[in-house]
């Protein structure tokens, strides 16, 4: 009879850790998304998303939900979505997830009525789909997803390679790096309808950079004692528009973004330091009076992953702006990342999908790659895979001046000699400079310290006769102040 009770209950025990259990949310609501970008609208398109709300627990859990198509069989459409722990952040938290309606029988003009559905929660991930237990069922809300800015961007940006369109973490692929920030972060709702361009105002219509901006400045602002903003969400994000200098309706780059929160950060005499990353800039930028500085924390030709995870580890306000291969771009106030053993990534963000009404922000994931040349990749259902182009990053600190010596971001410059080049260069750098060499996935392959020098602002790079030929990036670094010159070598 003992014998019988241990078998008992170690199969209790192994059905629990494979199926878990069924979990009731505090909140779950289903959608059905509605894509408007630029020249192209879908209405009723085959991508779904799910939103749960709950309050984090004292330990990490896994969510799997199966959903049930026209035909009424079963599908898995969430798969093993990490739950970060109370540690984190203890309140109520709002977490969306897309989903493939085309699993469900749904093609792209049909009109989804009802998900019917059924949530497992465990301490571990499933190998299997879970048991099906008691059916639940929702309406299908409408959303809609118009978070698509026009950006200039050059032609010479590499389109992107394929990837798998979506993948999850699987059982025996531990998260093993977890960094979450939540519903902490602040998420302006934007909507132009309510407030649409004038001639004091560029409208609420492509006010994405904006908006991270100020989700940024508003955590930064309720994290740190010594940091006031003595302003209301409405007349920081005006304030920011303004000092960005964005046309009607339009988008910011990079260099807008950080000059316009330089500017602010002047303006109100605040204690908050700027650096970024960024392919499109190769110094720092400065603000409009020239005082003080934004650094360029480049490593390479594009941002990296190693940089912005570090930023979110160090309790970094981050934002990142993303890109498809064309003129489209977005921008985000980064929530999370999640990071498994295997090399599989996943970060969370915050925006506002629905830009022309109200109620559309949300905190959402991507799956994220690292292409051939080192660029950050994040996928999403609906949309096609989008590189990052620039992270920006804030911190408390006195802000960033220029320097004594008078190495500005207009006149520091690398010269290199000859390039192309087949044995070896003279690179020329203002003098006491750090200098790294990087290939196009942004490894350092070289490091030529000051020692190196053979004349004051002079030194030779002789390659190692591992590297290959192809185009290397010579980063310098005086100071706070960092440029990046491309250099072709020919063996």
């Amino acid at each position: 009879m003992s014998k019988l009770w241990f078998v008992l209950v170690f199969l209790f025990i192994l059905f629990s850790l494979l199926w878990g259990e069924l979990w009731e949310p505090e909140m779950i609501e289903f959608f059905q998304l509605n894509f408007h970008f630029p020249g192209d609208t879908t209405w009723f398109s085959d991508v779904g998303m799910v939103t749960l709300g709950f309050t984090p627990e004292s330990s990490p859990y896994y969510v799997n939900i199966i959903a049930y198509c026209l035909g009424f069989e079963p599908h898995w459409v969430v798969r093993n979505m990490y739950i970060p722990d109370a540690s984190w952040i203890a309140d109520f938290q709002m977490l969306s997830k897309r989903f493939d309606l085309f699993l469900l029988g749904y093609y792209p003009g049909m009109p989804v009525e009802i998900i019917c559905y059924c949530v497992h929660r465990s301490d571990t991930m499933f190998f299997h789909p879970p048991e099906e237990l008691d059916t639940l069922c929702l309406p299908a809300i409408q959303w809609f997803d118009n978070a698509v800015g026009m950006l200039d961007i050059p032609d010479s940006i590499p389109t992107i390679p394929s990837f798998p369109f979506n993948f999850d973490f699987e059982p025996d692929d531990d998260v093993d790096s977890v960094q979450y920030r939540g519903c902490r972060v602040p998420n302006v709702d934007l909507d132009d309808g309510t407030h649409p361009d004038n001639p004091e105002y560029a409208g609420d219509d492509n006010a994405c950079g904006v908006a991270s901006a100020t989700n940024s400045l508003r955590w930064l602002d309720e994290v740190n004692d010594e940091i006031e903003l003595s302003m209301g969400e409405r007349e920081l994000l005006e304030e920011l528009s303004a000092l960005m200098s964005r046309y009607r309706n339009a988008g910011v780059t990079t260099a807008q973004m950080v000059r316009g929160k330089l500017d602010f950060i002047n303006a109100h005499d605040l204690p908050i330091q700027v650096k970024f990353q960024s392919h499109f800039d190769s110094g720092d930028i400065a603000s409009s009076d020239g005082t003080t500085i934004a650094r360029n924390d480049n490593t390479g030709p594009y941002p990296t992953w190693q940089w912005l995870k570090q930023e979110i580890a160090d309790s970094e306000d981050v934002e990142i702006n993303y890109f498809w291969g064309d003129d489209h771009g977005h921008s985000v106030v980064v929530t999370g990342i999640e990071e498994t053993e295997d090399g599989h990534r996943r970060i969370l963000f915050k925006h506002d999908t629905d830009q022309d009404r109200p109620g559309g922000t949300v905190q959402e994931d991507g799956n994220v790659y690292i292409d051939d040349f080192g660029r950050i990749v994040i996928i999403r259902d609906g949309h096609t895979p989008a590189w990052v182009g620039s992270v920006v990053s804030e911190s408390p600190g006195t802000p960033l001046h220029i320097g004594e010596h008078k190495i500005t971001p207009e006149n520091i410059a690398i010269k290199v000699y000859p390039n192309p080049f087949n044995s070896s260069c003279f690179i020329s750098a203002p003098f006491g400079s750090v200098i790294l060499i990087h290939n196009l996935n942004g490894k350092v392959v070289a490091n030529l310290e000051p020692e190196d020098l053979i004349e004051k602002y002079q030194v030779i790079w002789v390659p190692d006769p591992s590297l290959a030929s192809g185009i290397y990036f010579i980063q310098a670094r005086a100071g706070v102040t960092l440029i990046t010159e491309r250099v072709v070598y020919l063996k």
